[in-house]
């Protein structure tokens, strides 16, 4: 996944010499940020043409999961179906218990680069298409945010992050979850839901939602090496 002209449009629209044009409310103050970063917000989300793409289908996709888990006769197909099941095996859970079910039923899914799906070296799949085609890290993490909106999870409480992965030398998406003061990173390489001072590999470059994005700037050394129990894709 490539993601370097992204960050360029993100953190030049951040910055003193690039902000000029924007309205006082797309940039906000710096706060304390996820994964041991200082994070900058925003409220503008058009350098990430990508994210704008699924974020303009999400409507749509929310009322076809909507229908399906209503009324299994809504559902396409099959593998609809399959997640209709899982997510009424989930209703009612505690979140610790939905987010590690959940988790493990998306991550069951192969995994699919761009390429080999699309022709294409970087390419955000709706959720539809994920049950269609599978995908890659950042199809499985908008197929979670999806479905966890759909649970009853605020999107404000979600974001998707994109990170260096410094274990494996690659950009990786994984989802953040919210929740009493702590986060918890669901991600399509390891079954476990972890919270974030578990989770050493990656240093995030950028994190978004449908509402605001935020750009990541490190506070602390990355350790070399962090052992894992699944580095697979």
């Amino acid at each position: 996944m490539t993601t370097l002209h992204i960050l360029r449009g993100i953190v030049c629209g951040l910055m003193a010499g690039c902000v000029l044009w924007q309205p006082a409310s797309a940039v906000a103050a710096v706060e304390e940020g996820l994964l041991r970063t200082v994070e900058i917000k925003s409220s503008d989300l058009s350098g990430l043409p990508k994210w704008q793409a699924v974020v303009a289908r999400l409507p749509d996709e929310r009322k076809l999961f909507s229908a399906c888990l209503t009324s299994i006769a809504a559902c396409p197909d099959k593998s609809y179906a399959a997640w209709r099941e899982v997510m009424k095996s989930i209703e009612g859970q505690n979140l610790a218990d939905k987010l590690r079910r959940l988790n493990r039923y998306v991550n069951s899914w192969p995994y699919r680069t761009d390429l080999e799906t699309w022709g294409a070296e970087d390419y955000w799949a709706a959720p539809s298409m994920f049950l269609k085609k599978s995908g890659d890290d950042e199809d499985f993490a908008i197929m979670k945010y999806l479905s966890l909106s759909l649970s009853g999870i605020p999107v404000e409480r979600m974001r998707l992050v994109v990170a260096r992965d410094v274990l494996r030398n690659t950009t990786h998406t994984v989802l953040a979850v919210y929740e009493n003061g702590d986060v918890y990173i669901m991600d399509n390489i390891i079954d476990a839901v972890l919270p974030q001072a578990s989770v050493l590999q990656y240093a995030p470059l950028y994190s978004v939602n449908e509402k605001d994005r935020w750009v990541h700037i490190l506070r602390t050394k990355r350790p070399s090496f962090v052992p894992t129990s699944k580095v697979n894709q």
